[in-house]
């Protein structure tokens, strides 16, 4: 049996409506004008896609014990509970209703912002207008990255998602970014094809447009860090058949964006490969940075994990196996079950249910830690500002305590030598 994806061309770009996901038993591969996504925004497009259908037979069921899939899998705009969006007074008729403007909030596909009441008193206006003040749109979707932020720093998540603060692009991110776009045009190759001199001549192509892009000419690389960006790009890229042949990979889809609901979360995400192994799906998804310590294996597994509840919810097939690449490093992989997934939906649900309550509060607490070094929006964070000045003064202090204390070994060192050199000459 063989199973192919394919995604019809609809856009996600401007819009808050959201399209319908079924259950297929048959998917075949298309192109798609060729574009590819930083991994560190949520920005997502691709060649090969996974197909959208408008429709899902009634008697068709999803193997996934924990997903919701009824018999149109619509994902649409969260439904909020009451008890998070305070409800609109709503006036005694009047003989002349004056309506009263209200003020826009401007948001992107990313949140939603709250209904305002149109045709109510100046009273009911005005009280309305403090609820909307003391709350933040509210999010309309959530990807693994998202998740991830917020997670790590509610607050760093506001920045980002809700203030959409500048977020400086990083070497890390463009390397990424730049090996992601080669690999994807080499697999798009028929499977003789995909050869190291292939993806030499790939790379020299992808690189005459990158190397114009706003993103990578936000780094302003000298000659020689330019020349370094290309050396560790092509290292990752190279570091792909350390892992595996490419020329042996039976590739499904590449680039595969998904948009469905997991639960109660709106989910979104773009699967940089799915592969047919004996009959069954497989997740891949590439990581060009250093592979994780072993302890740390398992939570890094949780985004293919997710990516493979989106698969199962989108196609009514459960995959086989999730797999993370660290390119020229090791492959961290897992069987994906059905308590593996519902386990990491139920912690998609939670961060999930704690973002839309914080929105409802408009309250985003900082979590500093020592990632706050690395956080973009250091500059507007009190708290993590504070915490690095602390960390700072306690490694200072402590350098000096080191300082002293090897001043005290070599002064006693010094007593220590005299007094033998003493010994020595009174015997003499």
């Amino acid at each position: 049996m063989s199973y192919n994806l394919n995604y019809q061309k609809k856009h996600l770009t401007n819009r808050t409506d959201l399209p319908v996901y079924t259950k297929t038993n048959k998917f075949t591969v298309a192109a798609d004008n060729h574009s590819h996504r930083d991994h560190s925004t949520e920005v997502d497009s691709s060649k090969h896609r996974l197909e959208v259908v408008t429709t899902l037979q009634e008697n068709t069921k999803i193997s996934s014990t924990h997903v919701t899939t009824p018999t149109s899998v619509v994902v649409t705009s969260p439904v909020i509970s009451p008890k998070h969006v305070a409800s609109p007074v709503v006036p005694q008729p009047v003989t002349t209703p004056t309506p009263v403007a209200t003020p826009t909030t401007t948001v992107d596909a990313h949140v939603a912002a709250p209904t305002p009441n149109v045709g109510i008193s100046k009273h009911d206006a005005v009280a309305d207008q403090a609820v909307v003040a003391e709350q933040a749109a509210q999010p309309t979707k959530l990807s693994p990255t998202g998740a991830s932020i917020f997670e790590q720093c509610p607050q760093r998540w506001k920045f980002c998602y809700i203030d959409k603060l500048p977020d400086e692009p990083t070497l890390a991110a463009q390397i990424g970014t730049f090996t992601h776009r080669v690999l994807e045009e080499l697999m798009h190759e028929k499977p003789k094809q995909r050869t190291l001199d292939q993806a030499r001549k790939l790379a020299r192509n992808v690189w005459e447009n990158f190397q114009t892009s706003e993103n990578y000419l936000a780094l302003e690389l000298n000659d020689k860090q330019a020349w370094q960006f290309r050396w560790e790009a092509w290292a990752a890229i190279e570091g792909l058949w350390d892992i595996e042949d490419p020329r042996s990979v039976q590739v499904e889809a590449i680039e595969t964006k998904l948009a469905v609901m997991l639960g109660s979360v709106p989910f979104r995400g773009v699967v940089d490969r799915i592969d047919l192994e004996n009959d069954q799906l497989i997740v891949t998804d590439y990581k060009s940075g250093k592979k994780p310590p072993s302890r740390l294996e398992n939570e890094r597994l949780h985004q293919v994990l997710l990516y493979s509840a989106a698969v199962e919810a989108a196609v009514g097939r459960t995959p086989a196996q999730a797999r993370l690449y660290y390119l020229g490093q090791k492959v961290v992989d897992t069987e994906v079950t059905e308590e593996k997934i519902a386990h990491s939906v139920d912690r998609l649900t939670n961060t999930w249910n704690r973002i839309i309550q914080a929105c409802s509060v408009n309250t985003f607490k900082a979590q500093p830690s020592k990632l706050c070094g690395y956080c973009p929006y250091l500059e507007s964070c009190h708290e993590g500002q504070s915490y690095i000045t602390k960390k700072a003064a306690e490694k200072a202090a402590e350098t000096a305590a080191l300082i002293q204390f090897a001043d005290r070994v070599a002064l006693h060192s010094a007593k220590a030598a005299a007094y033998r050199q003493a010994r020595v000459r009174h015997k003499t």
